[in-house]
């Protein structure tokens, strides 16, 4: 797990999704372990795009109270000031609402401009995200496949013991 991931809310999701894969051997568990580990991977690819484009929607907000248009504050702002704006929008602050709007500035604007400036980090963790997909795609059919040949559970209705 990364520093930010929380173990218990990955012990939670890994046993959610045991339960209902419902493996019954060794090697059906391995593959269902495989498929926890490919969704959990790929939350963590979207949460860091996220976490990008939030960071970066901080810093441009910023620009917003001094140049009326999205984009990163002048160099003499401290970090701190540069994110404030931001931070305060994040949140959902009337006040801030309302100095973008006074400037005709969206949110949308804003975040389009974040992004456009983590593109190369958004196409790669996309990019992942896309290959984590089929992937699990490839391994849930094996999976799939795996179980139908499962025997039934239980005893034979109507048997016949042969001697």
């Amino acid at each position: 797990l990364l520093p930010d991931e929380d173990p218990q809310e990955f012990i939670d999701f890994r046993d959610d999704l045991l339960e209902e894969l419902k493996p019954q051997t060794r090697y059906q568990h391995s593959l269902a372990l495989n498929l926890v580990l490919i969704e959990w991977e790929i939350s963590r690819h979207r949460r860091m795009v996220a976490s990008f484009v939030r960071d970066q929607f901080r810093r441009h907000a910023a620009g917003v109270r001094g140049n009326g248009a999205a984009g990163k504050s002048s160099p003499s702002y401290g970090y701190s000031e540069d994110v404030k704006d931001g931070t305060a929008l994040l949140a959902g602050d009337r006040n801030a609402l309302s100095m973008i709007a006074s400037k005709g500035v969206t949110k949308s604007e804003i975040t389009a401009v974040a992004m456009s400036d983590k593109l190369d980090h958004i196409v790669y963790h996309e990019g992942r995200v896309s290959d984590l997909e089929r992937r699990r795609r490839s391994l849930r059919d094996d999976y799939d496949r795996l179980q139908s040949k499962r025997p039934p559970s239980g005893d034979v209705e109507d048997a016949v013991e042969v001697i």
